[in-house]
């Protein structure tokens, strides 16, 4: 399969390493004070693209961290359902290539991936809905492999 456009779906491309200079691994550092996370997402948003803010709180949050992605890589990108091949079967593949045994690995987040699951990806799972659901400004789905966060 070619690269991914905003036509259809496509099987993704290699990823660099990361970002100029990076060290080989995950690292995992605790940030002194409060990170204005959405400041810096605004400074670089090519570098910083995705937020993702925990609203939990209380004494059994489990939702505590906060995650900017960072240094995006290849994407999978599903513009309407119907064109190109099939965007799960296409992430599952893809995610079987480069799956890796958390055991061992530093801290909350060591690289992975940020999904955007429209309702219009609904008529992949469910064939009676194909062509029924309206196309939005969105893509249907997307899919960016991630190498970091903050």
């Amino acid at each position: 399969m070619a690269p991914s456009s905003s036509a259809g779906c496509a099987e993704p491309a290699p990823l660099p390493s990361g970002p100029p200079g990076a060290a080989a691994g995950p690292a995992w550092r605790p940030l002194p004070g409060v990170a204005d996370l959405l400041s810096l997402h605004r400074l670089r948003p090519d570098r910083y693209p995705f937020l993702l803010e925990s609203a939990g709180g209380g004494p059994e949050a489990t939702a505590r961290h906060d995650l900017l992605l960072a240094f995006p890589g290849e994407r999978l990108r599903l513009a309407h359902p119907g064109q190109g091949p099939a965007f799960l079967e296409a992430l599952e593949a893809w995610w079987r290539r480069e799956r890796r045994d958390p055991a061992g690995l530093p801290g909350p987040f060591a690289g992975g991936w940020f999904l955007y699951l429209g309702y219009e990806l609904a008529g992949e799972v469910e064939p009676r809905l194909r062509g029924r659901l309206r196309r939005g400004r969105l893509p249907a789905a997307l899919a960016v492999r991630v190498r970091g966060a903050v």
